[in-house]
């Protein structure tokens, strides 16, 4: 992972790393039928957010379609992934695509709280 990623990776704060102590005897994300859809799950969230900001106007459909093709992007990342691993994300693409989705979530809100903040035209 380069420097930038992992920069921004501890700046965002993410505690959901921190596992609380009785989950340490528990078996591996990647063992757990409600792995692969929560990824997907939370991909669909941000893709019907971006649909609802579209239609009340928030954000422009240069915009939408930009932030669409980067779920895409993600989406087809985790099935390559999983094609690789006999089905399963392994910890660390798990980790990588789980980073990748926060960072999208607060560029999502950044951008709504940017133009919230902006003065109408």
């Amino acid at each position: 992972m380069n420097k930038a990623f992992l920069a921004a990776l501890a700046a965002s704060g993410v505690a959901w790393v921190q596992a609380p102590a009785s989950a340490q005897n528990a078996p591996p994300a990647t063992h757990h039928p409600s792995a692969r859809n929560s990824l997907n799950d939370q991909l669909d969230q941000l893709s019907a957010r971006i649909n609802h900001r579209l239609a009340r106007g928030q954000i422009s459909p240069h915009d939408a379609d930009k932030t669409h093709r980067e779920i895409n992007d993600l989406q087809a990342e985790a099935s390559d992934d999983r094609l690789q691993n006999g089905g399963q994300l392994n910890e660390a693409d798990r980790f990588s695509l789980q980073a990748r989705i926060i960072q999208l979530k607060e560029e999502i809100d950044r951008d709504r709280t940017t133009a919230a903040s902006a003065p109408p035209p």
